[in-house]
This record gives structure tokens, sequence and C-alpha cells, in this order.
């Protein structure tokens, strides 16, 4: 066995020990607070030893003293009988606390196969999402790489200039005489004049559009389709369900392709991680809950945050 691979065993191991350590204290500390809480509720005439006053009832020499009464008496033997009650009690909580940390034990060696498998189910799929992400991925990204410098070499070999430079043109003068005053107005008055304008788009200016394209066969609101296809469109081909598909789409539309593949391989790399992490995840594990590798519950807070209540069902 190499180095890394003793390397990574070592750390492993310390992890499982740490969470178990954690958890076993966790436990234990819990169950302290139990009984304080019921010993805070309980019977209030109870003693112990270290309570009781035998003064009255015996001489410095140990010997009882002489003229009790039989209610002095039966008050001593009272007092007697509940030390020994409190001290049975006080033997009793110990054996439970002591039986409870090796129920705890037994109950975690019980769900260690759980565990293991909701391990085993999250990184296989956390695999699964991080190579489905990066088939998608890698094509998309030769795409929009491959259709980046096409459209760079036709803004400078004068194929597309002219379009580019007017998209440019227009993009500017929109911004500074509409959407700039709208935006002043609506600060400075809580007017909102965008839908007005996009009313009037809509009734007034695709109407024209729609007559000036019957009448010359070109639009005024867009390109005609020929400039559109060679220079605002990118094609290429994914491996679609097992199918190569070729798509005619905008550079806008693959980028946000790419960023759906990135974000599934970022939740397959998040899955993977978070399952080797000690937490609310292997608590759940443990208790037989979520092992599917789909399910993303419960969600991931840290190592020593916000624990579960402890599994019941082992």
């Amino acid at each position: 066995m190499s180095i890394v691979q003793k390397s990574a065993l070592a750390l492993v191991g310390l992890i499982i020990i740490t969470f178990f350590v954690n958890f076993i204290a966790n436990k234990a500390t819990e169950l302290r607070k139990k009984r304080e809480s019921e010993e805070k509720v309980g019977p209030s005439n109870v003693k112990s030893f270290a309570d009781i006053d035998l003064s009255k009832y015996l001489t410095s020499d140990g010997n009882i003293q002489e003229g009790l009464s039989l209610d002095d008496i039966g008050n001593f033997f009272d007092e007697i009988g509940n030390g020994i009650s409190s001290a049975i009690n006080g033997i009793g909580q110990t054996i439970t606390m002591v039986g409870n940390i090796i129920d705890i034990i037994m109950q975690i060696i019980t769900g260690i196969p759980f565990l293991v498998e909701g391990i085993f189910n999250h990184v296989v799929c956390g695999s699964e999402q991080i190579v489905g992400g990066l088939s998608y991925g890698v094509p998309v990204f030769g795409v929009l790489l491959t259709c980046a410098w096409e459209k760079w070499s036709q803004f400078f070999n004068g194929t597309c200039t002219i379009y580019y430079l007017i998209d440019i043109i227009w993009g500017i003068l929109y911004g500074l005489f509409i959407e700039f005053p709208i935006l002043i107005i609506y600060a400075l008055t809580g007017l909102d004049l965008g839908p007005f304008v996009n009313l009037i788009f809509e009734i007034a200016i695709l109407p024209l559009d729609m007559l000036i394209f019957a009448i010359s066969g070109y639009h005024i609101t867009q390109w005609p389709d020929s400039v559109i296809k060679k220079c605002f469109r990118c094609t290429g081909t994914i491996n679609v369900n097992g199918q190569n598909m070729t798509y005619d789409k905008t550079f806008a539309w693959w980028g946000s392709l790419l960023n759906c593949s990135s974000a599934q391989i970022g939740q397959g790399i998040d899955k993977i991680f978070t399952s080797f992490v000690p937490g609310p995840k292997w608590w759940s594990w443990l208790n037989q809950d979520h092992l599917t590798g789909s399910d993303a519950n419960p969600p991931f807070v840290g190592p020593w945050q916000n624990y579960p209540p402890f599994p019941q069902n082992l």
C-alpha cells in the first residue's frame, strides 16, 4: 500500500472515529441533562446519606440516645431508609446511563451498514451527475468557443460588421434615451413606465413592422433570417439521450446550456464531498432514512451543527 493510500485510509478512519466520539459525547450529555431535569422535578423529601443528621438520635460515642420517643425512632429509620433509597436510585441511574451508552454504541454498530450504503449511493449519484454534466458541458463549450471565434472573425472580415455595429449603436441609443429616463423617473417618482413602453411597442411598432414586411419583405424590428443565421446563430451538435442532435441557436442559448451543465457538475461534486463529512446526513443514514442517492435531504450544515434527533428505529 502506497503512502498516499495509507494517508487517505488514516484520514477516513480519523473522521469516523471523531464522529463516533462526538456522537457518544453528545448522547451522554443529553442523558445527563435529562437525569438532572428529572432530579429537579422528583420528590424533594428524599435525602442522601450526606444529608442525614443523626446527631439528634445518637450520642457522641455512637450509641442511641436515651428517652427517644417512638416518633423519633420512626423518623430515624425513615431517614435511614431514604438514604438507602437515594443510594440505590443513584446506582440505578448510573447503571441506566452505562446501559444507554452501550445501547448507543450497539445502535451505531448496527447502523454502520446503512451508513456505508448511504455514502455509496450518494457518491455514485454524484459521480453520475459529474459525468452527465461533462458529457454536455464539454461539447457545448466547444460550440461556444468555435462560435465566438467565428463571430469575431466575421466582425473583422466585413461579413457581419455592419450588422454588429448597428446593433451596438441601437443598443446605446435605446439605453440612453429610453431605458435610462425610465430608470430615472422610477427612482424619483416610483412610476414604472416600462410596461407603457412595451405596450406602445406591441400596439404600434409591431403592426407597423408587419405592414412594412408585407409590402417590402423586410422587417424593421429584426434582421432578415439569412442575416440572423449567418451572424447571430451558433450551430453545434451534442448528444441527447444517445442521439446526436444539431441545434442552430443563439450564443445566449448555448451559454445557458453550459450554465446548466456547470451547475450539474457542481451539484455532483457537492454531493460527493458532503457524503464523506460527518453531519446530519450520516445521522439520517444511520437511521435508514434518505438512503437513495438522488435524495438531497437532510441539507448539509457542517459536521457539528444542528443534529437531528438520535436514530430510534435501528
